[in-house]
């Protein structure tokens, strides 16, 4: 093989060829630069730079390869020569080296790829649609990846701080709120919320040592949370005569009913199923999936729950939901139905779906029913840590005599219509 005591050319490696052995064939030529660096030239003429040595403990002879030429040039090869001669006189194998900084370098590239707020966003949305109903999940991911994603998804975590998502949430600032007209908007607000919610989860898993984003908020100025309108139980009257006058269609007016009579959220009424339904115990059981908070919740149906169950039986009874769309045979009646009903009733930023249940509430509080009782009729879960760590009551056998309380008024607010005939 060649020895070059001077070391190659560039034009020496530029024509290098591969030998030819005593048969004809081509074999593969080894030009040594010297102190272990030598240039191979292949038989198909491809070459790569080759880095010769002795293990600093066995002594054994080996090579690995550095690079390709003329990709890695002369003067990088010397380099590279260099520095893993440096390491074998400290007793470092430089191949051992070489393959430690390639897995240093693809364990940091996945820890970057898994460190993006984007990522850390999949893991908080993984952890948070545990404990929430899937279209709430479905609306807060869609909120952050219309105005958050593009932005900042590629950022790394830790690269997030107050100016930087200041700047991100420039164009869903200058959106003023629809409703109030504030210069900031509701929008605006769930989404720094639901940033801040992915921040914290990072910040628990450990991913940053704090987030640094939580009084971001007070930059902005928000007109104050505005609650769904809900009429006064004294009201209720004209509203039970205006829903029997409606042109509503009668499983509409039917769910209306059993929400107000239930005291649930509109997503839970309109997809009551019958396997939930135990009309022996008069009992309704919403499974975990349905409920907001992702906890079964028992309710004691009054008799006026019961009086409307009985009459949807004959109707929907052999299908999977008690309120059966009308459009859609297999699926629920659209929660959006009792909305419209009630808009078209003239109810319009008066009385929504969701705050039926206001109406309830505020009659049972008025007649200084425990608190607590009027919460888990709500399905509210307790708010205070140290207490809901004590009290897993669900004041079922309490509820009792109150939602049949609540029925009871229910019906007689409703007396002169045909309501519950």
């Amino acid at each position: 093989m060649a020895r070059l005591k001077a070391g190659l050319t560039n034009t020496q490696a530029e024509k290098a060829k591969p030998k030819t052995n005593s048969k004809g064939q081509l074999v593969t030529n080894e030009l040594a630069d010297g102190k272990g660096l030598w240039l191979f030239v292949f038989p198909a003429n491809n070459k790569a730079w080759y880095f010769r040595y002795d293990k600093p403990i066995t002594k054994k002879r080996t090579k690995f390869k550095m690079g390709d030429y003329p990709a890695i040039s002369i003067a990088q090869a010397r380099s590279m020569r260099e520095e893993y001669r440096s390491l074998l006189a400290q007793g470092i194998d430089p191949q051992e080296a070489k393959a430690q900084a390639q897995t240093q370098a693809e364990q940091e590239q996945h820890r970057q790829r898994e460190n993006t707020f984007y990522r850390w966003a999949e893991k908080w949305k993984e952890n948070k649609q545990k404990r929430v109903l899937p279209d709430t999940m479905q609306k807060n991911w869609r909120r952050l990846e219309k105005y958050l994603f593009d932005e900042l998804g590629a950022y790394q975590v830790e690269q997030i701080d107050p100016p930087t998502l200041i700047k991100a949430l420039e164009p869903l600032a200058r959106i003023k709120d629809r409703k109030t007209g504030a210069k900031d908007s509701d929008t605006l607000r769930r989404v720094l919320r639901l940033t801040n919610e992915v921040l914290t989860f990072a910040k628990n898993s450990g991913a940053i040592p704090y987030n640094p984003c939580l009084d971001v908020k007070d930059t902005y100025h928000f007109a104050g949370e505005s609650h769904h309108p809900h009429i006064m139980p004294e009201e209720l009257p004209a509203l039970m005569s205006d829903l029997a006058l409606a042109r509503a269609l009668p499983i509409t007016k039917s769910l209306i009913l059993f929400q107000l009579l239930t005291m649930t959220r509109p997503s839970e009424a309109s997809g009551a199923k019958w396997r939930e339904i135990d009309l022996t115990d008069n009992v309704w059981t919403i499974p975990p999936e349905r409920m907001k908070m992702r906890t079964a919740h028992k309710i004691p149906l009054s008799s006026q729950a019961v009086a409307i169950l009985r009459y949807l039986h004959p109707i929907t009874g052999r299908s999977e939901f008690v309120f059966r769309s009308n459009i859609q045979g297999k699926n629920s009646t659209n929660m959006q139905s009792i909305n419209r009903a009630i808009r078209n009733m003239g109810y319009k930023g008066k009385q929504v779906a969701h705050s039926l249940r206001s109406i309830g509430s505020t009659y049972l509080n008025s007649l200084l029913v425990n608190g607590d009782v009027v919460e888990r009729c709500l399905s509210h879960c307790e708010r205070n840590s140290v207490r809901a760590a004590y009290n897993h009551t669900d004041y079922f056998e309490q509820r009792i005599p109150v939602m049949q309380q609540w029925g009871d008024y229910v019906e007689q607010c409703a007396q002169g219509t045909d309501l519950f005939k």
